[in-house]
């Protein structure tokens, strides 16, 4: 699946570079100087920007800021790619903050009972990035890994895969057995299952006083429902 989350950017930038003025960083007004001008669109009046704080001065340090841009806050991320003397050259990326991102991941699905979204922090307009969160539908909640694939304009867009703990596996599975009137002495499953048709893992079962592996292979994903069939 993927998603699009309607959140206002301008655009990616890369290639940007600065100057250590101090130390052993970019100092937090120069870094915020050099966001409010790249961010700014040619001919137009500079944005206002503000920074948390410095660029190290080392590839892959980060630093968050924001852009005002039509009476909105934008947050972007500031990433140290390149380092050499007193140059420090950076991309600039769009981030999805948490709210955000909650109510995107939430708005994505449906069900009569609320659904709430809950993630640790925000999304990074980088393709690959990626952020764990849960979505609570009434008593059940669902892990979903939330993957940057592209930005579109304005969009971040995103792929929601759920992901069902090891637990949660052995414990639907445990009850399809059970259903079949089979004597299961115990079950456990080591690794998390995620909701891709195809996406197997493999559980220890102790069934009639005898040890053995079953397989369990996601068929279908329905949202957040995630269906299998297990293979002993």
């Amino acid at each position: 699946m993927r998603y699009a989350a309607l959140y206002l950017f301008l655009i990616a930038l890369a290639g940007c570079s600065a100057e250590v003025s101090s130390g052993s960083a970019v100092t937090t007004d120069d870094l915020t100087q050099q966001v409010a001008t790249q961010m700014t669109p040619d001919g137009a009046e500079e944005v206002a920007a503000t920074c948390d704080g410095e660029l190290e001065a080392e590839v892959g340090a980060t630093q968050d800021c924001s852009v005002r841009v039509e009476d909105r806050d934008v947050a972007v991320r500031v990433i140290a790619t390149e380092v050499e003397g007193k140059d420090v050259a950076f991309d600039i990326v769009p981030i999805m903050a948490a709210e955000d991102l909650e109510a995107a991941v939430a708005a994505n699905y449906t069900a009569e009972s609320e659904i709430i979204a809950d993630c640790p922090g925000g999304l990074d307009g980088v393709v690959g990035a990626q952020q764990r969160c849960t979505v609570t539908v009434g008593p059940d909640t669902v892990g979903v890994e939330v993957s940057t694939t592209g930005l579109d304009g304005a969009n971040i867009e995103f792929s929601a895969v759920p992901v069902l703990s090891p637990e949660a596996v052995a414990e639907a599975a445990l009850g399809v057995i059970q259903a079949q009137g089979t004597g299961v002495e115990n079950l456990t499953c080591a690794d998390e299952l995620r909701g891709e048709k195809g996406e197997r893992i493999t559980c220890d079962l102790v069934l009639n006083g005898k040890e053995s592996e079953l397989k369990v292979v996601v068929t279908k994903v329905d949202g957040l429902m995630v269906n299998f069939k297990l293979k002993g």
